[in-house]
């Protein structure tokens, strides 16, 4: 037994506690850099992780997250395609996407800009999670113009609306929640 009293209290203090011991093992994502190679044709030369408009690396269950992507194009290219994977903190890709689902990629890019992909609601649980992303060939047949891995790092922690404790442990649920529906 760690705390007596109120109960909204107690379970509000160990819900802190667990964010506190789960983004003690996050590393603020400019901190994080790794396996970048790519031709250089198109450079990613920034990504950021926003919430509600806001840069950060923390989110809470069921948070939408947007990554921004900056680049530099050196030369016009036509039909580049943007991607990113999720990895757990072990490296292993949980999910991803890339922009020319639905003709989402753009038509050609020349300089600067940045791209914008908003996650809605992702099913992760509490835990460390890192981003893989990518610029490719319009045909991802050559090697892509870059790669950027562990790009940025982020947490997902429990907000203090929810009251099932079983959320914090990996070992139960897993590291993503799937909406499930039951009939008996």
């Amino acid at each position: 037994m760690r705390q007596l009293g109120n109960t909204k209290q107690v379970i509000n203090n160990y819900i802190d506690k667990t964010n506190e011991e789960i983004i003690a093992f996050a590393k603020p994502s400019s901190e994080v850099s790794s396996g970048r190679f790519g031709s250089g044709e198109i450079e990613i030369n920034s990504v950021r992780l926003m919430r509600d408009g806001k840069e950060t690396n923390i989110f809470n269950i069921g948070d939408n997250m947007c990554v921004e992507i900056g680049y530099r194009a050196l030369r016009r290219i036509r039909g580049p395609r943007f991607w990113i994977a999720i990895c757990d903190n072990q490296g292993r890709k949980l999910a991803g996407t890339i922009s020319e689902a639905n003709n989402q990629g753009p038509v050609w890019l020349e300089g600067k800009g940045k791209i914008s992909c908003i996650f809605s609601s992702p099913p992760f649980l509490p835990g460390v999670y890192s981003l893989i992303v990518g610029i490719l060939d319009k045909d991802l047949t050559v090697a892509p113009y870059d790669r950027w891995g562990k790009s940025a790092t982020f947490v997902v922690q429990v907000p203090h609306n929810v009251i099932d404790q079983e959320f914090m442990n990996p070992d139960f649920y897993g590291i993503i929640q799937i909406e499930s529906r039951w009939k008996f």
